[in-house]
């Protein structure tokens, strides 16, 4: 039977390690169709992670003296690992039972695949969990364009490596903080096939601090140097010249947020531009309804301007949109910009309750359900609130 390395990276989650470390113990298959080999690498915890691990017999302590970051966590699990696959698991995520017994059947089936991968669970702090990728969505094969291009539904915890793989794609780039999956899954999909293998394998918890606490200005910084890496890993054809254009706007996208947030309205816009008139069907796309819906709350709250702004806004989107695209979804876009812009004037105390109510009214004549909104109407009444008390002190 072959045997597989689970890596498990904690730092300072004691609590919530138990349950990790359950969860990977409780695979199907463990002892029939494969062997186990669970590892623990402590990033130098200061909490009671020691007491946690030590409680499993079977599983592998290693701790680290010093702090290295998930990169050097997972790294040092690698070289003490001794499986034929190596699978990771972080301390706030938990695996599903059928992870190992379909994705070890999948790599054995086929030995000439690097990395089989599943979909995932994603928690959310109001509503179901998202499962994601969808079927339709995740390719097999030589990914690493499709990875490139499309949303980014990979995760090191919901892959399955050939340890030989990273003989050729090397270990995790310890100075790649924040986008280590990212580094390390693109230099994988450059090296090796990857086998897309349909169900749940994992459920990511997001959670507050540890080794992947996530900054989305920081993350977006820690970015650009992993792409052009890649990028400049790609032979030189006119069909990664088009990858790379896209892979430019997304990151734009991205970043366009950001941006606003700080004030650099101008330059967010222009990069929200070429990313929608790089995208193909960009309306379909998630990341750029996220850029737009973002980006007009934060017109709303910094632009002196706010009407004329998401005025102008709303005709550079009509005019990105492809000839065919549907008009609904046009129109439920444009309402997203009127009803954020509204909500980020409401925020902003110097404005009048009169410039909240037509974005909020423009927002409604386009898509009354989308208009509606809680966060909406305390916008219009902080509005109100804030005009009344002024009026009353003048």
């Amino acid at each position: 039977m072959p045997l597989v390395s689970v890596v498990i990276a904690t730092r300072n989650r004691a609590d919530l390690l138990r349950e990790a470390i359950d969860s990977v113990f409780a695979q199907q298959g463990t002892g029939e169709l494969f062997d186990l080999e669970v590892i623990v690498v402590d990033d130098a915890s200061s909490d009671h992670t020691p007491n946690v691990v030590a409680r499993y017999g079977a599983a592998r302590n290693i701790r680290l003296n010093e702090n290295r970051g998930l990169s050097g966590a997972r790294n040092a699990g690698i070289e003490a690992s001794t499986g034929k696959y190596v699978a990771f698991s972080d301390d706030d995520d938990l695996c599903l039972p059928e992870k190992l017994r379909l994705h070890v059947a999948a790599l054995e089936r086929d030995p000439s695949v690097g990395v089989a991968y599943g979909q995932y669970y994603i928690n959310q702090k109001v509503g179901r969990p998202i499962l994601v990728p969808e079927v339709r969505h995740a390719p097999s094969g030589w990914v690493l364009g499709a990875m490139l291009t499309g949303e980014w539904h990979f995760s090191m915890c919901n892959v399955l490596v050939r340890r030989d793989a990273f003989g050729k794609a090397g270990y995790f780039d310890e100075t790649a903080t924040y986008v280590e999956d990212r580094d390390m899954l693109f230099r994988l999909a450059f090296h090796v096939p990857f086998v897309f293998v349909p169900g749940p394998v994992f459920v990511y918890r997001p959670a507050i601090g540890g080794l992947g606490g996530i900054d989305g200005a920081k993350r977006a910084a820690a970015l650009r140097p992993v792409l052009e890496k890649v990028l400049a890993m790609l032979p030189e054809t006119e069909e990664s010249v088009r990858i790379k254009e896209i892979v430019w706007a997304q990151f734009g996208l991205q970043l366009a947020p950001h941006m606003a947030r700080n004030g650099d309205l101008e330059e967010a816009y222009a990069s929200i531009l070429r990313g929608l008139r790089a995208q193909p069907a960009w309306t379909k796309n998630r990341l750029a309804r996220k850029a737009i819906a973002s980006f007009s709350r934060a017109l709303g709250v910094k632009s002196r301007e706010p009407i004329e702004m998401l005025g102008r806004f709303c005709k550079e989107i009509v005019t990105s949109t492809q000839d065919g695209e549907d008009r609904g979804t046009v129109r439920a876009i444009l309402a997203d910009v009127w009803r954020e812009g509204a909500i980020g004037i409401g925020m902003s105390p110097r404005r009048a309750p009169g410039i909240v109510g037509y974005a909020a009214v423009r927002a409604a004549s386009l898509d009354p359900i989308r208009a509606a909104s809680r966060d909406l109407l305390k916008a219009l009444a902080k509005s109100v609130l804030l005009h009344h008390r002024t009026f009353r002190q003048h």
